[in-house]
């Protein structure tokens, strides 16, 4: 039963391993010819290079994410002008976006700069306030320092701040990868 079990599941796995777009022959071919011509020796990525615009070098687009979009939006446009197909599909799990200033998901990463700017503004309001408690304790300076590394050594503060620091790094990650 177990092995039983087994094959349906790598069955399955394997049906599963791949978008419907990225096993259409069409995309496929494209990608391949794509690579071929734009991607495959040092005098065709120079020429590419030469050819991008600098705000898709800026943003970090290559010889192969190019060759993918590009092969996304013509087989879409086959797709639609060819196959008369109305649902389309997706590709590497997900749909494919027209690109605003070099940001394929323009929505999805203003919503994670915001969320990241939140964070730092809701992180440093904590830390200010925090600091300042610890401080309106003592009126001396060399008390401030001694309450200073008390509060470092507070175990809700460094649990706040981890906190803060791990959510700052996935909404910064987040922007980036949209």
């Amino acid at each position: 039963m177990k092995l039983i079990i087994s094959i349906v599941l790598v069955y399955l796995i394997e049906s599963i391993r791949c978008s419907t777009g990225d096993q259409i022959p069409y995309y496929v071919d494209c990608l391949q010819y794509c690579f071929y011509f734009n991607c495959s020796s040092d005098s065709a990525l120079n020429e590419f290079k030469s050819k991008q615009s600098v705000l898709l070098r800026l943003t970090g687009w290559n010889c192969e994410e190019e060759c993918n979009y590009n092969c996304q939006w013509s087989t879409i446009d086959y797709l639609i002008n060819e196959k008369n197909i109305t649902k389309l599909p997706q590709f590497y799990g997900k749909w494919t976006f027209k690109r605003f200033f070099g940001i394929q998901e323009p929505a999805s990463a203003i919503f994670s700069l915001m969320n990241l700017i939140a964070y730092f503004i809701a992180w440093n309001h904590y830390a200010s306030n925090a600091i300042n408690l610890k401080f309106s304790k003592r009126t001396t300076s060399s008390f401030k320092l001694i309450e200073f590394y008390q509060l470092c050594y507070d175990k809700e503060f460094i649990l706040n701040t981890f906190n803060a620091i791990a959510a700052l790094n996935a909404w910064f990650w987040s922007t980036i990868f949209h």
